[in-house]
């Protein structure tokens, strides 16, 4: 396999043409999206994504729709509110899992809908308690708040997790 190999433009050429054989094969078109993001392309990515996350199958509401929550973090991270938005106002009906709720939990936040994305966080720890990405994130919400030392104790969680939860809230807000 290309991608295990680390030759992720030979893979991307491979899942290219499993695409055009099958154009309503999800995985082609995830990972397709999936590649350019890792490498770099985020603006190219999502579309990608987004058109994998419509053909994720309907029916699997409990199991992550992991295009429909990769583009809406690309989209947020891309500044397009608005796109990120509706694909939350799309997707996250139709997919239960609580992931889906920490990619809305981020919309929320961006948008000043603290409370929601606070609920949305909360639900998502209680789910799994080791969630970084969520635990920082709901440091953020009580920094915006004016909770900095609730906002510290967040972050502290997150970093057990990870070092990567070591950017301030400062340059986030």
């Amino acid at each position: 396999d290309a991608q295990k190999m680390g030759d992720n433009r030979l893979a991307w050429l491979y899942y290219q043409e499993a695409a055009r054989l099958a154009p309503g094969y999800y995985p082609a078109v995830y990972n397709m999206g999936d590649i350019m993001s890792k490498e770099g392309a985020i603006q190219q990515a999502l579309p990608y994504l987004e058109r994998a996350a419509s053909l994720y199958p309907t029916v699997q509401t409990h199991l992550l729709n992991e295009a429909a929550f990769d583009a809406i973090l690309l989209a947020c991270w891309l500044e397009q509110t608005d796109r990120a938005s509706d694909l939350v106002n799309q997707y996250v009906p139709l997919n239960r899992h609580y992931k889906m709720r920490r990619a809305r939990a981020e919309v929320l936040l961006i948008t000043g809908y603290l409370e929601q994305a606070k609920q949305d966080l909360d639900a998502v720890i209680s789910h799994e308690s080791s969630y970084g990405s969520a635990m920082w994130l709901r440091g953020l919400v009580a920094w915006k708040q004016s909770k900095q030392d609730e906002a510290a104790q967040w972050q502290e969680r997150a970093i057990s997790e990870s070092d990567l939860f070591t950017a301030s809230y400062e340059t986030h807000c």
